[in-house]
C-alpha cells in the first residue's frame, strides 16, 4: 500500500477544513441550484407589461366618460324629484321666474344641479301653461309639448304625447343635440315637436348625424346664475348620445296627488287590426292596433269616438262609435284617464304609459 511522505503530509487538510465538515459553505454547490432571469425573460416581462399599460391608458378616457354620463343621468334624475317637489306644493312647474330677466330661468332655482357632470348647462323645454298659472296640474287635459322618438314622429312608439316638460345634456360629445324639430302633418298648429332619440339612433335623412340644438330658436336656453356662463352651441351634427329625461301630464298628475281624473281622455286602438278612427269631427288613421288615437286632443264631455273599416284616412264604414260618459265609466273612479276602445264590447280601463 502507497505511504504517504511526510511532506505530503503536512500538505494535506486537516478534517476541520474538509468540505464534510466545513463550517464555510461550498459557494458553488449553493447556487448552482438557484436560476435568475434570463435577459430573454426579462424583455418579455417589461413588453408584456407594457401591453398592458397601453390597454390601460386606452380605456382610461372612455370609462370617464361613462361614469360622467351615469352622473349626469343621476343628476338629471335628482331634478326631476326636485321638480316634482315643486309642483306638488305649488300646482305648476317651473318656468321663467317672476320678476324675470328674460334669460333667467326658474328651473335653474329649483333643479338640484342645472349643469352636466361635463360641466355645461342642462337644456330644459317646458308647457308655459303649466309653468305661469298656480294650480293649474290637475286642470289640465293637454299640452302642446310632444316628444318625437324618430325623425318621422311617428305615431305609436315614435311620438310620446302631453309631454310636460324635458330635460336633456349634451352628453359625452359636449354637444347638446336635443331640440325642436317640424312636427308632422295632423298635429295641432300650436305643438312643439321635440327630437329626442336613443342614443347611436341612426339619421337616415343626414348621414352626418343629429344636431337639432343649433340656435336660440330650436333650442332656447338661458344663462346659468349667479355668474352668466353662456349656453354653448356646438352645431356639430354627429351621433346622438344626448342624456334626456321627460315626464308625461298624466305621470305629473299622478305623482302630485291629483284626485280622479280631470280633462280629456286618452283612447287607444284595442280592436286587433288597424283602422280609420273620427274624433271631435276630424278623420284621422289609419291608427294600428294598440296605439294612441286621441294624440294630443282627448276626449273631453260631449265629445266621441267612431271607429270605421277604413285604412286611409277616408273614415268610410263606421262599426261604432264610444261616447265621453262610456268612457268615463270604463275608467272608473281614480283613474287616470286612459281607455281601450274595443269594437267588440264596451271601452276597458287602460293603464297610462
Amino acid at each position: 500500500m502507497y505511504e504517504l511522505s511526510a511532506h505530503e503530509k503536512r500538505r494535506q487538510k486537516p478534517p476541520f477544513f474538509n468540505t464534510s465538515y466545513a463550517l464555510v459553505p461550498d459557494m458553488k454547490n449553493t447556487y448552482s441550484n438557484n436560476f435568475g432571469f434570463s435577459l430573454v425573460e426579462m424583455a418579455i416581462v417589461l413588453v408584456i407589461v407594457g401591453l398592458l399599460l397601453g390597454v390601460g391608458t386606452t380605456m382610461i378616457g372612455p370609462m370617464t366618460k361613462l361614469a360622467k354620463t351615469r352622473e349626469t343621468r343621476d343628476s338629471i334624475d335628482s331634478s326631476a324629484a326636485a321638480i316634482l317637489s315643486f309642483a306638488a306644493t305649488n300646482g305648476r312647474i317651473p318656468g321663467r321666474s317672476t320678476p324675470v330677466p328674460a334669460t333667467y330661468l326658474e328651473f335653474e332655482t329649483v333643479a338640484s344641479r342645472y349643469t352636466d357632470a361635463f360641466g355645461n348647462p342642462v337644456v330644459y323645454f317646458w308647457e308655459p301653461n303649466l309653468a305661469n298659472s298656480p294650480n293649474s296640474i290637475c286642470g289640465q287635459s293637454t299640452t302642446n309639448l310632444v316628444v318625437c322618438r324618430d325623425t318621422a314622429c311617428s305615431i305609436g312608439a315614435g311620438r310620446v304625447t302631453n309631454v310636460v316638460y324635458v330635460m336633456a345634456s349634451g352628453g359625452a360629445n359636449l354637444n347638446p343635440q336635443v331640440g325642436i324639430i317640424t312636427c308632422p302633418t295632423g298635429l295641432p298648429g300650436t305643438t312643439i315637436c321635440i327630437g329626442a332619440y336613443d342614443p347611436g339612433t341612426v339619421n337616415t335623412a343626414s348621414p352626418s348625424g343629429f344636431d337639432n340644438c343649433t340656435d336660440t330658436g330650436n333650442c332656447p336656453a338661458a344663462n346659468v346664475p349667479p355668474a352668466p356662463q353662456l349656453f354653448n352651441r356646438i352645431n356639430r351634427p354627429e351621433e346622438y348620445d344626448d342624456v334626456v329625461k321627460w315626464v308625461t301630464l298624466y305621470e305629473m298628475k299622478s305623482r302630485v296627488g291629483c284626485i280622479g281624473y280631470q280633462g280629456g281622455y286618452r283612447v287607444w286602438n284595442n280592436s286587433g287590426v288597424a283602422r280609420d278612427f273620427m274624433l271631435s269631427g276630424k278623420c284621422i288613421g289609419p291608427i294600428p292596433h294598440n296605439t294612441e288615437i286621441t294624440l294630443s286632443t282627448g276626449v273631453t264631455t260631449a265629445g266621441q269616438i267612431t271607429a270605421y273599416t277604413s285604412t286611409a284616412g277616408t273614415c268610410t264604414g263606421p262599426v261604432t262609435t264610444v261616447t265621453y260618459a262610456q268612457i268615463q265609466t270604463a275608467d272608473g273612479t281614480g283613474g287616470d284617464g286612459c281607455i281601450n276602445f274595443n269594437t267588440t264590447g264596451p271601452p276597458t280601463d287602460r293603464n297610462c304609459p
